[in-house]
């Protein structure tokens, strides 16, 4: 079960200024991991609890709106957030005494800014600026349901410090070019603060006591619509983006198939390019539609892209955890990759109450580095 709690206020200053806040709690039961517990060892169950404590979330954000027209914008808004998140993970094997519980929270908070300028009739501006400063507490004892002693072990995510923090800025247009097509460019730069750091790594002898890394990068789009009055439209993207490792990327510890992935201090940005094209049509007879069809297509390029692989500790390519000997796996960086496909989407409308839908989709990924698929 689960329970929500949703409360929003609005006031308003005057005709141009508008104070709103967003306030939102959710709590759930205890929630069974059902492919847990249908997972077999030896031809035996392998665990007799595996569940996922009651999870909380609570939201509070405050928004300022100005719809005043000014010489920097004609609105714009102001945002502070925070989040807290608690998550907890607890798991016994079968006819085990000891009850692992790992015990996450987190915390978020945000600040926004996002202004719109209408420069002439055929020219939209928006930018604005972006804070955000995240903080990740990982805990985990080792139970003895009989006994109830309790002792510290093994972390989900590094038990010392998790920190990261961002700023980014950003700003993009839309400009129209003829009264058929219309362009949007768009552009943003973002920078990255990480820091990691282990007090006790128990059960496994990491080589290093922290991870911290300073990253930052442009991204930028650009793209061209077509619309005319029958129906048909077209659309030209190109963009290139950057995504900085967070800490369930370098600093995760968690098994699963026998395999175990453990943190990575040397995990390095992805950076990605993008192209895609799409087009649509809408046939209309008596002003009701009777078919539509849409045909899109896209290339990606990703450069150091994040994969899981094989990984040594110390020489070591496997170890002992909670009982099992597991091989060891890492996020690391390969050289290249890519991903490419399309899609054809179709309807047809027979009459105003019966319609049929349909769609194909087709999509590769593959490691260019040594060839293999994704």
């Amino acid at each position: 079960n689960q329970l929500d709690l949703l409360q929003k206020f609005t006031y308003k200053i005057n005709d141009d200024y508008i104070l709103g806040l967003n306030l939102q709690y959710s709590q759930s039961s205890a929630i069974n991991r059902f492919d847990k517990l249908n997972e077999y060892r030896n031809g035996a169950l392998k665990y007799a609890e595996w569940y996922y404590g009651p999870q909380k979330r609570l939201l509070s954000a405050l928004k300022f709106e100005s719809k005043k027209e000014m010489k920097f914008a004609d609105y714009f808004t102001l945002m502070a957030a925070f989040q807290k998140i608690d998550e907890d993970r607890i798991s016994r094997r079968y006819q085990d005494t000891q009850l692992f519980s790992e015990n996450e929270n987190v915390y978020v908070y945000s600040l926004n800014a996002d202004f719109l300028k209408k420069l002439s009739d055929k020219e939209v501006l928006y930018y604005g600026a972006e804070l955000s400063h995240n903080i990740v507490r990982s805990s985990a004892t080792e139970k003895n349901i009989n006994s109830n002693e309790e002792i510290a072990t093994q972390t989900r995510y590094p038990n010392g410090d998790n920190r990261i923090s961002s700023g980014a800025i950003y700003a993009s247009m839309d400009k129209k070019l003829y009264k058929k097509l219309t362009a949007t460019f768009g552009a943003r730069y973002r920078y990255f603060v990480n820091y990691s750091s282990f007090t006790d790594t128990f059960l496994i002898n990491f080589p290093f006591s922290e991870i911290k890394f300073n990253t930052g990068a442009p991204s930028g789009s650009i793209s061209l619509k077509y619309k005319d009055e029958h129906g048909f439209r077209g659309e030209l993207i190109g963009s290139s983006g950057f995504r900085s490792p967070n800490v369930d990327d370098y600093g995760k510890v968690f098994e699963k198939d026998g395999n175990l992935v453990v943190p990575n201090n040397n995990l390095k940005p992805e950076y990605v390019y993008n192209y895609e094209l799409n087009f649509s049509k809408r046939w209309e007879r008596k002003d009701r539609e009777y078919l539509a069809i849409k045909i899109a297509g896209f290339y990606t390029a990703i450069n150091n892209a994040i994969v899981k692989s094989d990984y040594q500790i110390n020489g070591q390519d496997s170890i002992v955890f909670r009982g099992d000997k597991v091989n060891l796996e890492s996020n690391q960086n390969i050289n290249s990759a890519m991903i490419y496909g399309g899609s054809f989407d179709a309807r047809i409308n027979f009459t105003a109450a019966l319609s049929m839908n349909g769609s194909i989709n087709y999509i590769v990924g593959k490691n260019l580095t040594d060839e293999t698929k994704l």
